[in-house]
C-alpha cells in the first residue's frame, strides 16, 4: 500500500519551486515563495516533495528522508515539513548541499517566548557545524588535517550524534582540521560549542565562548536578527538556504523580523511559505505581505479533483476503477481520505475480504469525515481519551487555535474532580505526543497541533463531561490556577537569563488560561483569592503587554488589575505598589485625569512614606501644569517642597545634595508661577533661597545662584512692566553681559554663557540677525571655554544657529549648520543627533529637493521602525514625511501616512493622547480635501466614542468634534444630517460653559443658517 504519490497538478508545483531556487542561486539573491490555499489541498505535501527532488537532483546523502513509502502515520506527515532530529545523523564522509531551516507558526504558541529562536536552536545545534564546513569546502577553505582519513570521519560523526558539537570540534582539532565559524552562528549561540580543546586556534575568534546557560537572552527582534544572519551566512550559491514555514496565516511578530531580515539579505536563500489567507489570525501577516508584495512569487495550490482522488485510492489498494470512485465520491476530502485508507481497520478487512473491503459496511466506510475522526479517536487507549476531553474542557475558548494546557496543574485538577481514579491524565497526555501525534510538547505546555482534532476532542469532551460536569472541572482548574498565580515570582539567577524567559513564560500562560476559564465559567465569584488572583493575572499581562511596549493595553491591564486588588480587600504596601504603577501607565497614555484620580487616592494611606508623597505631589504638579491649571501646580509643587525639606531635615541648610534639590525643586515652582503671571510670589519664594546659598558659602557666580538671580530680577522686571515701567529682555541680558565682561574679561566662561543667552534671547525677539551673529562668536570660541561641561553642547548651539539661519531664509547654511551639530553628536540624542536629520529634508523640500527629501525620510524611519510596529522616533519622521506629501498636495499617500502614524501613536500613548489627536486632526484635513467626507465623519465618531467613554460625554473635545461633523456634513450638502450635529454640540455648550456663553450664539446662528437651507429644498 502507498500513501506518497503525488496526485494532480502538484508535480509541476515543485518543478516551478525548483526553478525559483535555480534564480536564487544564480542572482545570489533572496526569494520567497507562499504556496496558498485551504487546509488539506496538499501544500505541505508539496514541500515535502519540493525536499525529495532536490535531495535527488544533488545527489545529498546528509540529509535524511522526510517520507518513506510505507508504514507512515499521516497525521505525523501531516505538518512535517523537516527532518527530524533523531534523524539527522550525519552520515560519514558527507556535507549538506543545501541548508534547510523550518518553523510551523501553529506551533510557535502566543510569541510569549523566543518561540522562533527555541524552534531553531536545535536546527542549529545539529547542522550549523556541516554546514560551515560544507560552505568552507565550496570556498576552498577548509583545510586539510594531518589524518583527514575515514576513521576521522567516523570518529567526527559518531561525536556529533553521541556528545554534540563540542566534542565534534574537539575532533576537528585533534585531526588538525581548522574550522572558521561565521561570527553570526557563533553571536546565535550554538549548544555546547565551547572551548573543549584550549590548544585549537580557534578560541581567540570565538570571543566570548560560554556554556548554554550562559547564553545572552536577547529580545524578540533582536534574537530574530541574529538567526537570519546566522542562516544567510551560511549560505553560498552552490549551497543554498531554504527557510519553510508552515501556516504563514498565524504568524507572529518574532517570525515576521526573522524574514524581512532574511529577505533583505544579500544571500541565496529562499522561503516557501505555505498559506491559508482565508484564515489569517492577526493583522501581522497581512502587514508582511503587503511590504514584500513586490518580491513574492504567490503559487495557487492546485485543489485535487475527483480523478486524483480515485487514484489516490488506487495507489493504496489494487481496487478496481469503480471501487476508487466510489470511495473517492464518499470521502471527497483528500485528509479524510488518506487517514481512512491507513486505518488499521481497514487494513484488516481487506485482507479478510479483498477490494469489496473498501465500500462494505463491515469495513466501516463512513458517511462523512467525521466517521473517520472517530475511528481515529478510537484507536486512543481510555487514559489518553481522557486526558485530551480534560484538556479541552480545561481551554473552553475556540478562538484560541492551540489548547495549551500545563499537564501538572491539568493532573492536580483531576484529582480533585475524580479522587481515588486510576487514569494518568499526565501519562494520557504523554501517550498522545507521540504515535498519534496530536500534540506536541515544548517545554511546559501540551499543545494540540492540528486544530481539526482539537476541535474533535472537544466534541468528545462535551459529550463525556455532560451536565454540570465540565464546569465543575472548570472550577477545579480555576481554582489550581488561581493558587499558582497567587505565588510570589520565583526568583531566577542573574547568569540564566533563558531560565528568567522561560518563568516569564510559563508566569504569562498560566494568566491567559485563567482568564480565559475565569471568563467562561462567568459566574463572577468574588472571594478575596479568586479576586487577587484576577489581579495577579492581570498584572502579569501588563507587564507582558508593556515589554512589547503596547502602552495602552498595558495601561487597561493595570487598571483591572488595580480594580480585583481593591475587590480582594487587599490594603498597605501592596496596593499602593499598584497604584504608583497604574498612575505612571496612566501619565504614559495621556490620560492626566485619571492618573489624578489615582494621586488622590495614594496620598489617603495611612503612614505614606514622605518620598512616595513627594514624588506624587511632583506629579501631581506636571499634570495640573499640563491640564493649564497653574495655581494647582504650584500648590502640589509647595507640599513637594515642604516633604523635601521635611526628608532632607538638617541637611536642608548646609551646602550639598540636599541643598541643591530643594533649589531645582523652587526653580520648578517658579515656572508654574510664572505660567500664571505670579511675580511677587516668585521673588518671595526664591528670595530666601538665594540668601540661604550665599549664606552657606556657595559663591555669586555660581550657576544655580545665577539662575535665581535671573528669575527674581525678570520678576521684578515684569511687576514693574505691570506697573508701566518697561525694560526688554534683551536689555536685561546685556546687562548681564556687561556685567560679566567687567567681573571675568571678555572671553571667559561667564562671557561665553551669557552670549549664548543674549542669543536666545534676540532670537525670541526675532532679531535673527543679531542672533546669528552671537550663536556665530558663541561656536567659534568654543575651543576657549568649558562651558560645556555646564550647558548647553556645541551640537546644540549649532542646532540653534540653524534655527535662525533658518528663519532668515538662509536653507543652505541651515542645512550645513545641522549636519555639524548631527556630527557633534551620538545618533540617539534626540535634540542633537535625531531632530536636525528630520529638519535637513524639511528643508530640502522647501528648496524643490522634494524626492530627495522623501527618500533620506524613508531611511530614517526604516531605521527605527522595529519588527514589533513603529517607535516614536520611526513616527516623529514619518510624521515629518507625510507633512511634506501634504503640502506637496499629494493626498493619497499623506492619508496613509497620517493613518500610520494615527495607529502607531494609538497603539503607544492611546487614542486620546496629544501625538494621536494631532495626526487625527491632519488626516481629517487630508479626507476633506480630497472630498472624503464619509471617512472623516466616520474617524470624528470613533473619536468621540473613545472621548466619551474616557471622560464622560460633555467634554470640550467632543463638542468640538460634533461640530466638526456637522461642518463636513454641511460642505457634502446634506444639511438634515448637519443639523442634529449642530443641535447636540450646541446643548454641550450650555451645560459645560452656560447659555450665555458667546459660542451658544454663535452656534444658534448657524443652526438657523441649515434650518434656512433645509426649508428651501
Amino acid at each position: 500500500m502507498r500513501s506518497d504519490v503525488l496526485l494532480g497538478n502538484h508535480g509541476l508545483v515543485v518543478g516551478e519551486i525548483l526553478e525559483v531556487l535555480d534564480s536564487v542561486q544564480a542572482s545570489k539573491s533572496p526569494q520567497m515563495v507562499v504556496i496558498e490555499g485551504p487546509s488539506g489541498c496538499g501544500k505541505t505535501r508539496i514541500v515535502q516533495e519540493f525536499y525529495g527532488r532536490l535531495k535527488d537532483r544533488n545527489q545529498d546523502a546528509y540529509w535524511p528522508p522526510l517520507r518513506k513509502s510505507q508504514g507512515n502515520d499521516v497525521m505525523r506527515q501531516r505538518k512535517l515539513i523537516g527532518p527530524l532530529q533523531e534523524d539527522l545523523l550525519w552520515p560519514e564522509e558527507t556535507f549538506p548541499t543545501f541548508g534547510w531551516w523550518h518553523f510551523n507558526c501553529e506551533t510557535l504558541g502566543t510569541g510569549i517566548l523566543e518561540d522562533v529562536v527555541a524552534a531553531a536552536r536545535p536546527q542549529v545545534d545539529a547542522n550549523g557545524l556541516p554546514l560551515t564546513m560544507a560552505r568552507r569546502k565550496n570556498e576552498g577553505l577548509l583545510a586539510k588535517g594531518k589524518r583527514q582519513s575515514k576513521a576521522a570521519w567516523s570518529e567526527l560523526t559518531e561525536a556529533a550524534r553521541d556528545e554534540g558539537v563540542s566534542a565534534a570540534v574537539d575532533v576537528l582539532a585533534e585531526n588538525g582540521i581548522e574550522v572558521l565559524f561565521p561570527e553570526s552562528l557563533l553571536s546565535f549561540g550554538i549548544k555546547g560549542l565551547r572551548a573543549g580543546n584550549r590548544r585549537r586556534k580557534e578560541r581567540a575568534q570565538f570571543k566570548n565562548e560560554t556554556d548554554t546557560a550562559e547564553i545572552v537572552s536577547k529580545n524578540q527582534a533582536t534574537a530574530g536578527k541574529d538567526l537570519a544572519k546566522a542562516i544567510a551566512d551560511l549560505a553560498l550559491d552552490s549551497l543554498p538556504a531554504i527557510v519553510v514555514v508552515e501556516d504563514l496565516h498565524r504568524m507572529g511578530n518574532e517570525l515576521s523580523a526573522l524574514l524581512d531580515s532574511l529577505l533583505a539579505s544579500n544571500a541565496p536563500v529562499l522561503v516557501i511559505a505555505t498559506n491559508w489567507p482565508d484564515a489569517v489570525s492577526n493583522n501581522i501577516q497581512s502587514a508582511f505581505i503587503s511590504n514584500h508584495k513586490d518580491s513574492l512569487v504567490p503559487i495557487e495550490c492546485p485543489q485535487l479533483g475527483h480523478s486524483d482522488l480515485t487514484q489516490l485510492v488506487q495507489e493504496s489498494f489494487d481496487v478496481s476503477l469503480h471501487i476508487a470512485e466510489e470511495t473517492a465520491r464518499r470521502l471527497d476530502n483528500p485528509l479524510v481520505l488518506k487517514l481512512w485508507l491507513e486505518s488499521s481497520e481497514l487494513a484488516d478487512s481487506y485482507d479478510f475480504i479483498g477490494p469489496e473491503a473498501l465500500l462494505t459496511d463491515h469495513a466501516g466506510l463512513p458517511i462523512d469525515a467525521l466517521g473517520v475522526l472517530d475511528a481515529r479517536w478510537g484507536e486512543l487507549d481510555r487514559e489518553t481519551q481522557m486526558a485530551l476531553c480534560l484538556a479541552t474542557a480545561a481551554r473552553p475558548d475556540e478562538a484560541v487555535p492551540l489548547c495549551d494546557v500545563e499537564k501538572e496543574i491539568l493532573a492536580e485538577a483531576f484529582a480533585q474532580f475524580s479522587p481515588g481514579s486510576e487514569v494518568d491524565v499526565a501519562a494520557g497526555l504523554d501517550k498522545a505526543i507521540s504515535p498519534m501525534h496530536w500534540c506536541a510538547s515544548p517545554e511546559f505546555t501540551v499543545r494540540f497541533i492540528d486544530v481539526v482534532f482539537a476541535d474533535h476532542a472537544r466534541y468528545h469532551s462535551e459529550k463525556r463531561l455532560r451536565g454540570n460536569a465540565s464546569r465543575k472541572f472548570q472550577t477545579i482548574t480555576r481554582g489550581i490556577l488561581a493558587d499558582s498565580i497567587s505565588q510570589p515570582a520565583p526568583q531566577s539567577s542573574p547568569r540564566l537569563p533563558n531560565q528568567r524567559d522561560l518563568a516569564l513564560a510559563r508566569r504569562s500562560h498560566l494568566a491567559v488560561w485563567f482568564l480565559e476559564l475565569d471568563a467562561e465559567l462567568k459566574d463572577q465569584a468574588a472571594t478575596p483569592g479568586l479576586e487577587y488572583a484576577r489581579s495577579r493575572a492581570e498584572l502579569q499581562l501588563s507587564e507582558l503587554t508593556g515589554g512589547r511596549m503596547e502602552f495602552a493595553a498595558s495601561s487597561e491591564h493595570a487598571a483591572a488589575a488595580l480594580k480585583h486588588l481593591r475587590a480582594a480587600g487587599i490594603t498597605g504596601t501592596e496596593l499602593l505598589n499598584m497604584q504608583l504603577a497604574v498612575a505612571d501607565k496612566y501619565i504614559l497614555v495621556s490620560k492626566p485625569r485619571s492618573a489624578q484620580a489615582i494621586h488622590e487616592e495614594i496620598l489617603q494611606h495611612e503612614n505614606l512614606p514622605s518620598e512616595i508623597a513627594m514624588q506624587i505631589h511632583l506629579s501631581s504638579a506636571r499634570i495640573a501644569r499640563d491640564e493649564g491649571d497653574f495655581e494647582e501646580a504650584a500648590g502640589h509643587q509647595r507640599q513637594a517642597i515642604e516633604l523635601a525639606r521635611t526628608i532632607a531635615g538638617p541637611e536642608a541648610d548646609k551646602p550639598g545634595m540636599e541643598l541643591q534639590r530643594l533649589t531645582s525643586l523652587y526653580l520648578r515652582l517658579e515656572q508654574y508661577l510664572a505660567a500664571g503671571g505670579n511675580w511677587e510670589e516668585i521673588i518671595t519664594e526664591l528670595s530666601p533661597v538665594l540668601d540661604k546659598r550665599l549664606q552657606v558659602g556657595y559663591p555669586t557666580n555660581e550657576l544655580n545662584n545665577g539662575q535665581l538671580k535671573r528669575l527674581i530680577e525678570n520678576a521684578r522686571r515684569k511687576i514693574d512692566e505691570s506697573k508701566g515701567i518697561k525694560v526688554s529682555a534683551e536689555e536685561e541680558q546685556r546687562a548681564m553681559l556687561d556685567a560679566a565682561i567687567s567681573l571675568h574679561g571678555s572671553d571667559s566662561e561667564r562671557v561665553h554663557a551669557e552670549r549664548n543667552k543674549l542669543a536666545s534671547v534676540l532670537g525670541k525677539a526675532k532679531k535673527w540677525t543679531e542672533a546669528a551673529e552671537e550663536y556665530e562668536w558663541v561656536i567659534s570660541h568654543w575651543h576657549q571655554s568649558r562651558y560645556a561641561a555646564y550647558g548647553e553642547s556645541k551640537a546644540t548651539a549649532y542646532r540653534s544657529l540653524a534655527q535662525v539661519q533658518e528663519a532668515l531664509g538662509q536653507k543652505e547654511a541651515a542645512i550645513e549648520s545641522y549636519r555639524r551639530a548631527i556630527s557633534l553628536s551620538t545618533k540617539n540624542n534626540v535634540e542633537t543627533g535625531f531632530w536636525p536629520r528630520i529638519a535637513i529634508p524639511r528643508l530640502m523640500a522647501g528648496m524643490g529637493q522634494v524626492d530627495d527629501a522623501l527618500t533620506q525620510l524613508d531611511q530614517i524611519v526604516e531605521e527605527f521602525e522595529t519588527p514589533e510596529g513603529d517607535t516614536w522616533l520611526s513616527l516623529s519622521a514619518l510624521e515629518a514625511r507625510t507633512e511634506i506629501l501634504q503640502k506637496e498636495k499629494r493626498f493619497e499617500e499623506a492619508e496613509a501616512g497620517w493613518r500610520r502614524a494615527l495607529t502607531g501613536w494609538s497603539l503607544i500613548l492611546g487614542d486620546l493622547s496629544d501625538r494621536a489627536a494631532d495626526c487625527r486632526k491632519n488626516l481629517i484635513e487630508v479626507l476633506e480635501t480630497q472630498g472624503k467626507f464619509d471617512a472623516a465623519i466616520e474617524l470624528l465618531q470613533n473619536y468621540i466614542e473613545l472621548e466619551e467613554k474616557e471622560y464622560g460625554k460633555e467634554t470640550t473635545p467632543s463638542i468640538n468634534a460634533k461640530i466638526k461633523i456637522g461642518n463636513a456634513y454641511a460642505q457634502s450638502d446634506r444639511p438634515a444630517d448637519a443639523l442634529p450635529w449642530f443641535q447636540e454640540a450646541r446643548a454641550g455648550i450650555v451645560a459645560i460653559r452656560g447659555s450665555d456663553h458667546p459660542a451658544v450664539a454663535r452656534m444658534g446662528n448657524g443652526i438657523r443658517v441649515i434650518e434656512a437651507r433645509l426649508k428651501q429644498h
